[in-house]
Order: structure tokens, then sequence, then C-alpha cells
């Protein structure tokens, strides 16, 4: 058989096709086994799977070296400041020179007074601000309290005044006392357009109101207040327009009856704005609530008339911290009685006594101690008095009610205080023992253009005697002490029988004490005759006194078992087995459901107190 003939390439096939798989798992085994063909270019660094968290690890902690190295960048701060002073000048940002001449004349400037005041025959009244928050001072006194009597009577004020028909009450007394801003009061009047003459604000009386705290921690409605005052002003004048040619004007009756009505009561002004206190005979000395660097007398003579300053005699204050008697009896400097001189010389001009003024400031130019300044206001009041004087020969004025009328220079201090006091008996509407309130005040001013309508918008307005207020803010909580008080001092758990309290009162300054045997359904406490004093022939005095607690019994419980508590150290106490005693469930006088305990009051301390103080007559 013949033999085939084989070419190379399929001699050799098998060779190469080994050869090819040889080589394929060659560099498999290099590219997978010993190395890897899974790489990372890094910042230019060509990176493993093996050595990748090294390089991240070692890039975070370069990066950490450099944050924790690293400076800020100096920034430059622009400075625009001067930039913009130069545009705030045309002619410096326009780079031109400042002595250029203008080529328009200069106008006077345009002052900007704001809307102009009201004009004659368009004002109306003005309102009457609120005082500030009050304070009050409270006490329990026996007061002789009379009827008040008119302004005026003996010696022009409430200080002259006789006290007719006193007579003695226990009272539970509250003073309560705002300050009155007048300085912005005369503003207000002179926005409104007021004369300067008309601008002082004058006190016709003080409204009072208070308000209770109930038990659920409300407060009740408000409720006016009769204020105690020693002399009031007599009934109001009546006031009658009629129409005259020009349009209605007041009579001339009415134009006397106001003015001997705003005559009175300017001179009476200290006690309007701040009414005495009746006399103490028992009891609480009066104080009223003070105010910071206020001083009482120096805010009267504030308020005296000038032109009448015989009708303001000083009254007798109680002795207050805030008082400063070194202003009264300290010698003025030589500055303080030229600055006195010029004050009242301005009034003068005001009241357009021009050769008062003129001769005023000359002796002013004289003083010792005079400066510069001081010559120059002297002088300034020459020129505008001898200007007055030529301007009444020229235009004499018309006759006005204002002739005699203070400045507003005179009221120097921005507040006056008023002041009102709730001093009736509880039986009359005054404050009740153990309540608490709040109170709150406002002003009424007598109208400045009472019978002047042909000023007014409203002409109805000029009827108006008085202009009121509004309400001041509520004052703090004040609560009035107790005047009677009561504990449970005997009963029989064997009998069910004999149960009594013990009911102390406050008397005419003095505590006096009664026991009275008490029974379901009934009352607690009545009146009874208790000495009180020691009359001067030597007779106890045993008035009828009222014990009434107010409160209604409603159970007596003689099965009542009480554990009494003990004291141990400072802060621990031990509790006692159970005894039995006595206690009386009673409803009070605001309606609630209270109780006490015999065993528990015996011992209580307010008991032990109580006895202490109440008053025993001397034993023969």
């Amino acid at each position: 058989m013949a033999k085939q003939s084989v070419n190379i390439v399929e001699r050799h096939i098998e060779k190469a096709l080994l050869a090819i798989c040889a080589a394929v798992l060659l560099s498999a085994i290099v590219l997978y086994v010993v190395s890897t063909p899974n790489t990372a270019d890094l910042s230019g660094e060509i990176v493993r799977p093996n050595s990748i968290d090294e390089h991240i690890r070692d890039a975070g902690r370069a990066l950490r070296d450099r944050f924790q190295g690293a400076q800020p960048d100096e920034v430059e701060v622009v400075d625009f400041v001067p930039q913009l002073q130069a545009a705030s000048s045309t002619l410096a940002y326009a780079n031109l020179e400042a002595e250029l001449a203008s080529p328009t004349p200069h106008l006077p400037p345009v002052p900007d007074i704001g809307d102009a005041p009201p004009r004659v025959g368009e004002i109306r009244l003005a309102s009457v601000v609120a005082p500030s928050k009050p304070m009050v001072t409270t006490g329990r006194s026996t007061l002789s309290l009379a009827p008040p009597v008119p302004l005026g009577v003996g010696g022009g004020n409430a200080q002259g005044a006789p006290i007719v028909g006193g007579f003695e009450t226990d009272v539970n007394w509250v003073t309560i006392a705002a300050q009155f801003d007048q300085q912005h009061q005369i503003t207000v009047c002179k926005n409104a357009g007021y004369k300067a003459g008309r601008r002082n604000p004058y006190v016709a009386g003080i409204d009072l109101q208070r308000r209770e705290r109930l038990v659920d921690g409300t407060y009740g409605d408000w409720i006016d207040v009769k204020s105690y005052v020693p002399a009031v002003l007599p009934s109001l004048p009546q006031v009658d327009i009629v129409e005259g040619r020009k349009g209605p004007i007041a009579t001339e009756a009415t134009r006397e009856r106001i003015s001997a009505f705003f005559s009175l009561l300017r001179n009476t002004q200290p006690d309007l704005f701040r009414p005495m206190f009746p006399t103490k005979v028992h009891g609480d000395e009066w104080l009223y609530p003070k105010f910071d660097d206020t001083d009482i007398p120096a805010l009267d003579r504030e308020l005296c008339n000038p032109l009448n300053p015989g009708a303001c005699e000083p009254r007798d204050y109680p002795t207050q911290t805030d008082l400063a008697p070194a202003v009264v009896d300290t010698p003025k400097t030589e500055t303080e009685l030229i600055e006195d001189a010029l004050l009242k010389a301005q009034s003068l001009f005001q009241a357009r006594q021009w050769k008062a003024v003129i001769d005023g400031a000359n002796e002013i130019k004289k003083m010792p101690g005079v400066r510069t300044n001081h010559i120059q206001q002297a002088d300034r009041l020459i020129d505008d008095a001898r200007q007055g004087q030529l301007d009444e020969e020229r235009n004499p004025p018309a006759r006005d009610d204002d002739d005699d009328t203070e400045d507003t220079v005179q009221r120097r201090s921005r507040y006056q205080v008023v002041w009102a006091h709730d001093a009736e008996a509880a039986a009359g509407g005054g404050a009740v023992s153990g309540r608490t309130y709040q109170y709150r005040l406002r002003v009424k001013l007598y109208n400045r253009y009472c019978a002047v309508p042909a000023d007014l918008a409203d002409q109805a307005d000029a009827e108006r005697v008085f202009a009121v207020g509004q309400w001041s803010p509520p004052s703090d909580d004040v609560e009035t002490r107790q005047d009677t008080e009561f504990f449970l001092t005997s009963g029989s758990t064997n009998t069910e029988s004999g149960a009594k309290v013990t009911v102390f009162k406050w008397y005419k300054g003095v505590w006096v004490s009664h026991g009275f045997p008490i029974e379901i359904g009934e009352p607690m406490g009545k009146g009874a005759r208790e000495p009180f004093r020691v009359l001067k022939d030597g007779r106890l005095d045993r008035p009828l006194v009222d014990f009434h607690t107010g409160n209604t019994v409603v159970d007596i419980d003689y099965d009542y078992v009480y554990r009494a508590r003990r004291r141990k150290g400072r802060e621990g106490f031990t509790v006692e087995s159970p005894k039995p005693t006595v206690a009386v469930v009673y409803l009070d006088r605001d309606g609630a459901l209270r109780q006490r305990v015999l065993a528990a009051d015996r011992l209580s301390r307010g008991y032990k107190q109580f006895k202490e103080i109440v008053f025993e007559p001397p034993r023969p």
C-alpha cells in the first residue's frame, strides 16, 4: 500500500496547539497567580488590591497632618469708607474745589415741626394719662372717722378744716399710691393745642377701685371704693352757655362761678393730689407707700399757688425714709439762688409782668457768684420784657383768665404722687380681714377750657368741669390681716358633748377672747361683753364685742382618731400612737369646708401666742 505524503503543517499542528495552550496557561498563572490585573491609579501611583488599604490610610494621615499644620490664606479687606465719605460730598465726588461759588443762591433750611397743633376753635379736650402701677401699704387701726368738710374751711385747705362728729371704728385700711407723669400730661395738652397758661394739670379727685381674689385663684369684678378724704370740693358750679354775637359764650355769672371754683381748686392741690389719713386712735401707724428719691413735702411745694403762697401750709406727714429734710434745712448755694431767681423771673414773664421781670433780671446780675451765662439769660429776659411792653402798647391784649396762671416751669418734677385711702369699716363696704385684693386708681383733672366754648371744636366740652383719665394697671396682691381667729379648745369623747371654741377678736387696738359652745347647723360665735381697757376711775370697760367668725358648724365628730406628729431632729419626725379626740367640720365664709381637731388646736403654737397677747384685766 502506498504511503501518503504529510505536509509540515499537518505534521506539527499538534505541537503548535500544545505550545499555545502552554503559553496561555503560563500567562494565566503569571497574571492571576503571581501578579494581578486589578490595579488603580491613585495620584499617579499604580496600587494593587493587596496594598490599596494601606495607601488610603497613609493618604488620610497625610491629609490630617496637612490640616493640622495648615495656615489660613491672608485676605485683603477693602475699606470702602473713604469712598462712601467722598460720595456723600457732591464736590469731592466730582473732584471739584470746595471754594467754587454755587450757581444758585442758598435758601434757608425749612424746619420739620411735624403736624401743626390745633388752632383756636379746633381744640379738643386733651386725654388724661393713666397713673403708674400702684404701690400699697396696709394695716389695722382704730380710726377716728368724720364726715368730710368743704375744702377751704379754716385756712384754705384740709389741714385747717375742723373735724366735727368723728367716731371711732376698727378698720383694715389700705393706702394706694401711684406716680402721675405730669410732664407727659403737659406735653399731651400742648399737642392738643392748649395755650401755655392752660397746660398745667390740676387734679380734682382720685377714683379708686378694687377686686377680690377668689378661692379658685381668679379675680372678681372691679367695684368702686369710697375712698376716705377729710375735705371735699363744694358742689360743681353750674355752667350756662348762651349764644353771643360771635357764637356761644359763657354767661357772666358762669365765669364768676368758674373763676371762684378754679381759685379754690388751685389753692388746695396738695389735698386733692394726696388727701391726709384719718386720725389714728389705736393700732398700726399710717405709712404711705414710698417711691425712690421722692420727697413728698417738696412735691407739695411745687403744687402751691405762687400768687397765693399763704394758702399752702406744710402738712403733717409721718416720718419716712424717702424724705429729704436737708433740702429744707441746708442753705442753698449761690448758684441755686440764682437759678431760683431766674425761674421766678421766667414765671413773671409768662404772666406778662414786664416791669417785675426787668427789675428781677437787673437784681440777678448783681447777685454774688453770678456767671456769664446767668448774665446772658438775664439780659435776654430784659430784652424780651421790653419787647413785650412795646407789643402791648401797639396791641393791648384781650382779657384772659390765664393772667394769674403760673408757667409750666413751676412743675419741675416729672412725676407727682397721687394716693387714695380705702379706710372704710368692713360693714360699710371696706376691706374685709383675711381677704386678698388688687387695687387701681385714675385721676380726674379740671377742664381748663370749662366755660370757654369759642376755643373748642366741640363746644359741648365747655360744659364739662372735669376730664376723667384712664385706669392704672392693677396693683400687686395685698392681703389684709385677720382680725378674728378661733381654736377648738373643749370637747369630751366619752359623753359626746361639751364642744367649745375660743374666739379671739382684735378690738380697738387689743386682742380680746371669749369661749362659745358650738352646735351643728349653728353659726360659730356671737356678740359678747369682754373688758378691753381700764377706765380712769379704775372700772373695766366691757363693751359688746362682735365675735362672729363667719363660719357655720357642719358636723362634730366625737370618734375622731388623731395621730400627733413629734419633731425628731432637724428634719425628721415621729408619729405617735392614735388617740381619740374631737373634730369639727365647718363651712367658712368663702363656702369651703374645713376641719379643726381638738388635740391639734390645744397644742398649736398659734393658740399659745394668742393666749399671751390677749388683754387681761389687772387683778385686784
